[in-house]
Order: structure tokens, then C-alpha cells, then sequence
């Protein structure tokens, strides 16, 4: 998902030259002018401006996955943007081609009562995530499939959807990383610490279909006499210990649909 403007504009004005020694020394001034800019257009001027994260809409690509059932491609799906607004004060336009994540952690939120089915969908994502993580921290180099050129003295803004690999897990994933833009011969730019989390797939606790960032608990955690079902008050405060470390994380750009759930624990008295 990469949004890209291209603008070039030259002007160039010469004067007629009368004298020969006149004509050359224009050209060599020209000449070296022409190297000095374009020295100068190399230089680091490409720096990220702000960060957020998001749910997307219903746009992402994926297909739905089922056991002993071939996958069948579907369309609509939502999952974690990461939404990054670049400005380039180089005199000369910036190409931004790869992204470099350093993921620190990695993981799933796990519901407190299976109610779990054989069916679960695999997005699309521009950057994938090894689930689980073979180590921490893991470094990820994802080339951008098309480029985005930053004119001089302008801003522009990209989008990139992270998610975890295929399978993906129907249990809520979530993953903290610092990214950064890789310049081919140039300082990396940083772009920052993010943490994200998909909707998962289950019937039990999922994200509302509207634009409110909501979650939807269909889970019954107590017994009709009021007390609680077994594991579940331990299986809650497991839940509820994850997304309040990680949102205690400094530093940090954290999607909004991370914090409503760690309202959604809190409003249960975790």
C-alpha cells in the first residue's frame, strides 16, 4: 500500500555568449554547479514526521482457510496499518525502496474459552511476521513494491500493513517493532516503535464492524451463580498482564484497537 507522487520540474536558461573564453567559463560554472547539486541531492534530508497506527477498513486481500478444504481467496478483510508521514528537506528528490523492521516481541492474546472453529482467514500483509518468533529481536527486510519518490522541500506519506504469517493464528496477534527506511549509501531514517494487533478470527471476541475500535465479548467467564468458570479469572488476568506491559512500553506508537482492548480487560476488573 504505497501511495506515490512523482513531480520534476527543470529550468534552464542560457545566455548567447559572445566570447569563446565566455562560453567556456559558463560551461564549467554550469558543469560544477550541476555536481555540487547533485552531491548535495545525496546528502540526508529524508526524515519521518509522525507515526499511527490503525485497523484498516475492509479493503485488505487474503483468503479464507479451512481444514481439509483447498483456501479460497476472499476480499474485505481488515488488519493492522502502520501509517508514516515522511518529509524531505534534500535538494534533491528522496526514493524510498526498502523498510527494515526489528521485531522486540511477538504473540498472541489467547481467548479464555475455546469457541474457536476450523475456519480462519490469511491476510495479505505487506511485511509478515514469523509466528511464533524464532528469536528476539528478529530483523526484517521488506523491499517496497513500489517505490515512493519524495520531491525536494515536500512531504508524502505511505502506508504499510504488518501482520503474521500464514497460518495465521485465529487467536488476537499482536507485535511490537522499531522501524526504519532504508537509503542505499545513506543513514538509515527512523521511523519509530510501533505496536499492532489483528482481529483475529474467532467467534468469541472480535472487533467491531463499524469505525469505533471496539471489541465485542461474547464469552461467558461465570457460572449463573455469579462465580467464575474454571481458568477463566486466571485466563483474564494472563490477558489482561500482556496488553497493560505493552502498552507501559516508552516510546511507543501503539494502535488504537490495542488500548480499547486493554479497556475492554480493565472494564472486567483486570
Amino acid at each position: 500500500m504505497i501511495w506515490t507522487v512523482v513531480t520534476v520540474a527543470v529550468a534552464l536558461v542560457l545566455g548567447l555568449p559572445t566570447l569563446y573564453l565566455t562560453f567556456r567559463s559558463t560551461v564549467s560554472a554550469e558543469s560544477d554547479t550541476d555536481l555540487i547539486a547533485s552531491e548535495a541531492a545525496r546528502r540526508p534530508g529524508l526524515r519521518a514526521v509522525s507515526m499511527s497506527a490503525y485497523m484498516s477498513g475492509p479493503v485488505v486481500d487474503g483468503k479464507e482457510t479451512e481444514v481439509g478444504v483447498p483456501d479460497k481467496p476472499v476480499t474485505g478483510l481488515r488488519g493492522p496499518v502502520v501509517d508514516v508521514l515522511v518529509d524531505n528537506r534534500a535538494p534533491g528528490p528522496a526514493i524510498i525502496t526498502q523498510i527494515r523492521l526489528e521485531v522486540v516481541e511477538a504473540g498472541t492474546i489467547d481467548e479464555c474459552r475455546g469457541t474457536g472453529g476450523p475456519l480462519g482467514w490469511s491476510r495479505d500483509y505487506d511485511i509478515k511476521v514469523p509466528h511464533p518468533l524464532p528469536s528476539t529481536p528478529l530483523t526484517i527486510v521488506t523491499d517496497i513494491e513500489e517505490p515512493l519518490s519524495v520531491p525536494a522541500n515536500e512531504t508524502d506519506r505511505f502506508l504499510l500493513l504488518v501482520g503474521p504469517e500464514e497460518p495465521e493464528p485465529q487467536s488476537i496477534w499482536y507485535s511490537v517493532f522499531d522501524a526504519w527506511i532504508l537509503q542505499p549509501d545513506l543513514k538509515d531514517v527512523p521511523i519509530g516503535r510501533v505496536a499492532v494487533v489483528t482481529t483475529g478470527s474467532s467467534a468469541g471476541i472480535y472487533l467491531a464492524d463499524d469505525e469505533s475500535s471496539q471489541w465485542v465479548d461474547t464469552i461467558t467467564y461465570r457460572n449463573p451463580d455469579g462465580t467464575w468458570i474454571d481458568g477463566t479469572q486466571e485466563c483474564l488476568a494472563e490477558q489482561s498482564a500482556t496488553v497493560k506491559r505493552v502498552l507501559a512500553m516508552e516510546d511507543t506508537v501503539f494502535q488504537k484497537e490495542l488500548v480499547t482492548l486493554g479497556e475492554l480487560l480493565a472494564a472486567k476488573g483486570f
